[in-house]
């Protein structure tokens, strides 16, 4: 069974503080990382709730499923090895 996926196939836009707009799976790990420090108000930079028109809930389940997406590919590459 396939897992369900919060916002299928659906494109995620990032703007950064310096206002250049990036496709979520194009953002960094780094960046992502310091992102998600943010929106748990860790980080250098309050972002506000919602942004973008999505809740901090929201990024949470969309950067949480970029990482999955990427853990994946990493795996299936490491397996291919």
């Amino acid at each position: 069974m396939r897992t369900f996926k919060f916002f299928q196939d659906e494109i995620h836009i990032w703007v950064t503080y310096n206002g250049t707009s990036v496709p979520v799976n194009e953002i960094s790990d780094k960046h992502m990382n310091n992102i998600i420090k943010c929106l748990m108000n860790q980080g250098e930079v309050e972002i506000p709730n919602p942004y973008l028109g999505k809740t901090h809930e929201e990024w949470f389940n969309i950067f949480r499923e970029e990482i999955q997406r990427r853990l994946s590919l990493y795996q299936s590459i490491r397996l291919n090895d």
